[in-house]
């Protein structure tokens, strides 16, 4: 579910949004900015309802600590507030303030804007984690191009011996089986090897076996 910090130093604006998201959202409150931003920085919610005219610390300043803060900047901030002035608009979205509600609140709008930042919010970690998944997966084809390098060529194998063939299939992109062939003089050797595991890890000792072998010989 989730997590919604209202702030708000006027208690009935609070109450009007608890009972506005209360059947939908986990919400809690605070009563100005300062209060508001240890809450953030103790337990970061999904989305901030953050009015501007509060004591201590205003919505502005609140704004600019949560954004340029490197563990906060993500989080969504929807300003919810009566000064709706053009200068007070445009310096909440220099301020990187991700929406603008007006009050009186209008509940459609603020289901709505909800309902937008949400969405974008699931989209953006969605992106993050396909982006993650494909910098792995580029990473182990250049891995099994390099495995797959040491592996002695057909034509070599063949070379030595004659009346054979290769059958080579791991069960991942990169594993711990390999082969191995060399000649010296009359004298053939052949290794056909599973070490010990799978993935990365199997692979880089694969490696490390593969080079010792060729030492040996």
């Amino acid at each position: 579910i989730m997590r919604i910090l209202i702030v708000d130093d006027e208690p009935i604006n609070v109450l009007l949004l608890e009972s506005l998201l209360k059947n939908k959202y986990d919400t809690t409150s605070a009563e100005n900015g300062l209060e508001a931003y240890n809450k953030i920085v103790e337990s970061p919610p999904d989305i901030v309802l953050l009015d501007i005219l509060m004591p201590y610390m205003d919505g502005f300043e609140t704004l600019e600590k949560i954004k340029t803060n490197k563990n906060l900047e993500n989080t969504i901030v929807i300003m919810v507030t009566a000064k709706v002035e053009k200068d007070d608009v445009k310096k909440a979205m220099l301020l990187g303030a991700d929406d603008y509600i007006k009050k009186p609140i209008d509940a459609t709008e603020l289901y709505t804007k909800i309902d937008i930042h949400a969405r974008l919010k699931k989209s953006e970690e969605q992106i993050m984690e396909y982006r993650v998944y494909a910098n792995i997966h580029e990473s182990m084809i250049s891995a099994q191009r390099i495995q797959q390098s040491l592996l002695p060529d057909k034509q070599n194998f063949t070379r030595i011996f004659p009346n054979s063939f290769t059958l080579f299939k791991p069960r991942d992109m990169i594993g711990g089986d390999f082969y191995f062939v060399s000649q010296k003089l009359n004298k053939k050797f052949i290794c056909v090897s599973d070490s010990t595991g799978h993935g990365v890890p199997a692979a880089m000792i694969s490696i490390l076996a593969y080079m010792e072998l060729s030492w040996i010989v």
